[in-house]
């Protein structure tokens, strides 16, 4: 891409060059650059109108969804600092990253409000929920349905966002203690995608598959910056299946894929097919690679 270097800068930049590319196939949906420029706009403004400014914190509890991609997109136009947070994690470690990220603005799925409910007293700094999905007045925090961000206008917005700006707080897993947040800029995500498009792209015509979680790093960078630096596809799966592996990577037309090794395992021990190797996959980049996969 040119010398712009935020996310969003960039993002507009490939819709004006090809609108109607399609930019992320989800379920049935087919969105392309300039629905998810557009969108992701509609969420900047939705955020602004609730008073969020640049530097602000945006904690999401998300599975892979298109909310929660508008949702990060939308948060680095306005120079918020997006904190996507592990779905998988304890509670005492949930609340530990809302409250260590100093966010008052919680996104999350509707199944999981009755979770953050119980933990109220958890999360003292939360005073707004943003729910995808279904959801209901609280006495509690105050409560809006994501449909709100996205009734917001499309219009870009005039924030300035330099490529040093902080983009992003992602916390460890916790293993060796409470989970720390990792400071990561907007130059960052760009630079990720260049660097492994690098080593698993040949182009424009690519097409990712995003099995990682969004919350993950290589999630965020393979399934979304990858094609967004190559102005390619990603295929976003809300859950991988070792069983189906195959079938939706000739189904989709797949040629680039990011997998961890026990994905990769799960995958080698399906039993085989006669159209195995009958697939448009290019490159499979695993951490770590099995040993004894790699020995085969």
């Amino acid at each position: 891409m040119a010398s712009v270097r935020n996310c969003g800068a960039v993002l507009s930049e490939q819709a004006k060059a090809h609108p109607q590319k399609v930019f992320f196939v989800y379920g049935d949906k087919n969105v392309t650059y300039k629905e998810v420029d557009a969108n992701s706009n509609r969420v900047a403004n939705g955020l602004s109108d609730l008073g969020v400014k640049k530097g602000d914190k945006i904690c999401t509890l998300m599975r892979n969804d298109m909310e929660g991609i508008y949702s990060l997109f939308g948060a680095f136009k306005i120079g918020a600092v997006f904190v996507p947070v592990n779905t998988q994690l304890q509670e005492d470690q949930i609340a530990h990253i809302i409250n260590n990220s100093e966010a008052s603005i919680l996104v999350l799925e509707a199944d999981t409000v009755a979770q953050l409910e119980a933990m109220r007293s958890k999360v003292p700094k939360i005073t707004t929920l943003i729910v995808n999905g279904e959801s209901k007045e609280s006495t509690l925090w105050k409560v809006l349905n994501f449909s709100k961000l996205m009734a917001a206008k499309a219009d870009p917005i005039d924030t300035y966002i330099s490529n040093t700006d902080l983009a992003c707080l992602l916390y460890t897993s916790g293993t060796t203690g409470n989970p720390k947040g990792v400071m990561l800029s907007q130059e960052y995500f760009m630079a990720g995608g260049e660097l492994l498009t690098k080593l698993m792209s040949e182009g424009a015509n690519d097409v990712f598959y995003a099995t990682l979680p969004f919350y993950h790093i290589m999630g965020q960078i393979h399934g979304i910056f990858c094609p967004l630096a190559v102005g390619g596809k990603s295929v976003v799966a809300e859950k991988f299946s070792a069983s189906r592996f195959w079938d939706e990577v000739r189904k989709f037309g797949l040629t680039a894929c990011c997998l961890t090794g026990t994905q990769v395992s799960y995958i080698y021990q399906q039993p085989p097919k006669p159209d195995d190797a009958k697939n448009p996959l290019n490159i499979i980049m695993s951490f770590p690679v099995p040993v004894d996969i790699a020995a085969d």
